[in-house]
């Protein structure tokens, strides 16, 4: 039987705001789910890739609130989804040269 493992958070933005955050990882191995080092392990990197997906909205944030016009904040939100999207494609593509 496959187990799954969730971890999720929630930031206070401020003035009555939240951002929640969520990891799901499915289709672990009974063998590795049944051990607690394992897990914990699993966890902890759940925990820091949230944790990293925060400070990420935390910089697209900034670049969001900087001065200028809502043409240049959006370019420069363009700017950080298009290079998120090139390293995906590279990232995909390598992975299609190692089968």
């Amino acid at each position: 039987m496959k187990r799954s493992l969730s971890t999720e958070r929630t930031y206070s933005l401020g003035d009555y705001k939240s951002l929640k955050i969520s990891d799901k990882i499915e289709e672990i191995p009974e063998e590795l789910a049944m051990n607690p080092e394992f897990m914990e392990t699993f966890r902890h990197l759940q925990l820091m890739e949230i944790e990293k997906a925060y400070y990420d909205y935390s910089v697209v944030s900034q670049v969001m609130r900087k001065d200028g016009t809502d043409g240049e904040r959006l370019v420069a939100l363009t700017e950080i989804v298009n290079s998120t999207f090139s390293k995906l494609i590279e990232l995909y593509k390598k992975s299609l040269d190692k089968e």
